[in-house]
């Protein structure tokens, strides 16, 4: 994989886009040209000198003329192989980020990859500049949809055997590894999150949704820097509906960044089932579902009304025995 694959593919990895690269160009003027398709791509990458080493290094625009332009002066510094050459690639992944739309921040207390400044202190996009992609773009689902029942994210048939959890990456602190690819949120007001599963014996349901994201002290570049508490940006809800979609459960009981329980709720009946998470607020709400079922086979009523009958009638037998052996006793006696 190319350094430029590699840095398209990291923000691809975290949020709600893919990119395709496209061969054609009809040597439109750079950055004055937005993209075309089968003329030109919409985020072109050109070389030129700029204000010498280690001034500006690259430099970008906001969608639709986001094309990148690399300061070719120094190439011993921009190119320095350590790290993979995470000195280029940091940047270019920082270029990229404005073309996708997002601003320089600054932050006293966290490192983030769209600061003015390099930084070599972490490899790619923090947590920070996803929730900015996640709050154009959505999340990973976003790419094909998961807005309605129909187009539902699959989670499986869930086992007895193990939890399922999605959203795992998302925690309370801004720094991620390259690994981390397993980010979900609500995005604002208007997004929702469906998810499907099956189960092929009834059971008791257990999930926990808990908001992720941390506290830390940010502002637009320029600007005063404020606390912000990502883990309490939005209000979440949880939903279970059935096969028909039928809403069958609903938990909203905790405060802003608090978690909400669905606890030990009966699915009675096999088969699909969703889940919905909402949030109450137009930004981005990180999160994560702690999925975990239980097989219980539950008794039919009808059935369970001949068992109590049952049982009911051998009580019966048993004080008509134990009468009968007491009224022998007497007359014996």
């Amino acid at each position: 994989m190319s350094l430029f694959d590699a840095a398209f593919g990291r923000w691809s990895e975290v949020g709600g886009l893919s990119f395709e690269y496209e061969s054609l160009d009809d040597g439109a003027i750079h950055r004055q040209s937005p993209g075309k398709l089968l003329i030109r791509g919409d985020i072109r990458l050109a070389a030129k000198s700029v204000d010498g080493s280690r001034g500006v290094l690259a430099s970008s625009q906001f969608p639709d003329g986001g094309d990148i332009t690399i300061d070719s002066d120094g190439p011993g510094y921009l190119l320095d192989p350590a790290g993979n050459y995470l000195r280029f690639r940091n940047v270019l992944m920082h270029e990229i980020g404005h073309t996708l739309g997002l601003e320089h921040v600054t932050s006293s207390d966290a490192q983030l990859l769209m600061e003015p400044e390099l930084s070599l202190d972490f490899d790619g996009p923090q947590l920070d500049d996803v929730r900015g992609l996640h709050y154009l773009y959505g999340d990973r689902f976003e790419r094909i949809g998961n807005n309605t029942l129909e187009e539902a994210t699959s989670l499986g048939k869930l086992s007895s055997e193990a939890e399922l959890m999605v959203g795992s990456d998302a925690g309370m602190h801004q720094a991620l590894t390259p690994e981390t690819t397993d980010f979900v949120s609500i995005s604002g007001q208007w997004d929702q999150d469906y998810y499907h599963f099956t189960i092929d014996q009834t059971g008791l349901l257990d999930v926990a949704l808990a908001p992720k994201g941390g506290r830390f002290r940010q502002a637009a570049a320029g600007d005063v820097e404020l606390l912000t508490d990502v883990t309490a940006s939005s209000n979440l809800s949880l939903a279970l509906f059935d096969s028909s979609g039928t809403a069958i459960a609903y938990v909203d009981n905790s405060l802003h960044g608090e978690i909400e329980y669905l606890s030990q709720f009966q699915l009675t009946s096999t088969g699909d089932y969703y889940l919905r998470v909402r949030g109450t607020r137009d930004t981005v709400q990180f999160y994560s579902l702690n999925i975990a079922y239980q097989r219980v086979r539950f008794v039919p009523e009808p059935e369970a009304a001949k068992l109590f009958m049952a049982s009911l009638f051998c009580t019966c037998l048993l004080q008509i025995h134990f009468s009968s052996k007491q009224q022998s006793r007497a007359n014996s006696s």
